[in-house]
């Protein structure tokens, strides 16, 4: 044996709960659910107490999203008009979730983890897709979860760290055959579908919550939520840090890790074909975000579909972090909507066309 290196030949898994299947693969909800912190509602439209009744879209939009956000969202209901839109705000969120429902020091988190938090209570009580608010859509719904009911969608990272460069002296190498560290393994979390009580979900936000309330955003070693064994791993899943982002923004994440490399169920369902397994980062177009903002907006390209919209994983187009304000800007709704460009050939196939906005001098904000 290599000094420093403990081997795992055997994956001993802590649960095996039977009669999982049935529920993991129930039907999916026909709602689309997100957030945005920005979003304020007049006093006499917050919710009085905790019901399940949604309010108008109308109603939740009632503060203006960046035109960027509000396209996105666009996107959604243009192409899924069977689907039911929800965007979550903290003045509606306890239209459909309890406190309860939270961790204990939800109020005391910065805003990513109480999103991570918001949308695993949303998914574990009501089901639907979960999609960041920074993404647009290029199919339907139906078309990117497929025709297959059973069969559930999920996006990985590809993003991992070669093995011989995770050693640390707190946590030595790990050798093992079966364990998690295959990038399949670090499943993101700005894109879910779940059917509503589904266990792997509800799993992963009591992991969410037991982490976020021993106030443990940063450092997953200092909780004890994690094993050593998991620790490790999830260095060799590029959850320890990713794209400048400490531990903590990837919780969630490895939280889902952790639920399945605890369950033996749970295990084979993930690498089974019941759970389809989408790569997503190492798969999309490589050029930076100044280049897309100028190949979009700069420029007229009638085969940017063949040289890079083809490229994206099932039409799900996410723009993660600060890429999406070096692609956008702060272009107007006029100036996305209306200016011929790359980005406006692309709107015009998805069918978004606006007229009323293009033919105005003032652009409103779009609804």
């Amino acid at each position: 044996m290599l000094d420093g290196v403990k081997c795992f030949w055997r994956h001993r898994f802590k649960y095996n709960t039977s009669g999982l299947l049935p529920q993991l693969a129930a039907p999916i909800p026909k709602i689309v659910w997100t957030f945005w912190e920005n979003l304020p509602l007049p006093p006499d439209l917050l919710p009085a107490g905790n019901h399940s009744e949604a309010l108008p879209p109308s109603r939740q939009q009632s503060a203006q999203l960046p035109p960027a956000i509000d396209l996105c969202i666009a996107s959604w209901r243009a192409l899924n008009p069977n689907w039911e839109v929800r965007v979550v705000s903290p003045g509606t969120m306890y239209t459909w979730i309890s406190k309860d429902d939270l961790p204990r020091t939800f109020h005391q988190l910065m805003i990513q983890h109480q999103s991570d938090a918001i949308r695993l209570a949303l998914l574990e009580k009501h089901g639907g897709v979960w999609l960041d608010a920074s993404t647009i859509l290029l199919k339907p719904l139906d078309e990117i979860l497929g025709p297959d009911p059973i069969a559930r969608l999920f996006f990985t990272s590809g993003v991992s760290t070669p093995h011989h460069l995770i050693a640390t002296a707190a946590l030595p190498r790990v050798r093992s055959d079966n364990r998690l560290q295959q990038a399949k393994f670090h499943i993101e979390n700005w894109f879910l579908a779940s059917p509503e009580h589904d266990p792997f979900i509800l799993r992963t936000l009591e992991c969410v919550r037991s982490l976020y309330e021993q106030h443990a955003e940063e450092k997953f070693r200092q909780t004890g939520v994690f094993s050593p064994e998991e620790l490790q791993e999830f260095m060799s899943l590029g959850l320890d840090r990713r794209f400048g982002h400490p531990a903590g923004y990837l919780s969630s994440s490895a939280c889902m890790a952790k639920v399945l490399d605890e369950d033996a169920s749970l295990y084979s369902w993930w690498l089974s074909n019941n759970a389809q397994r989408q790569e997503y980062h190492n798969k999309l177009p490589s050029t930076s975000a100044e280049n897309l903002s100028t190949w979009l907006f700069n420029k007229t390209d009638p085969d940017f579909d063949k040289k890079y919209l083809s490229h994206i994983p099932k039409g799900v187009w996410k723009f993660i972090g600060s890429k999406r304000k070096i692609v956008f800007g702060h272009r107007s709704p006029m100036e996305l909507f209306c200016e011929q460009s790359t980005f406006h050939l692309i709107l015009t196939s998805l069918g978004m066309q606006r007229p009323d906005l293009c033919n105005t001098i003032d652009a409103p904000n779009i609804g």
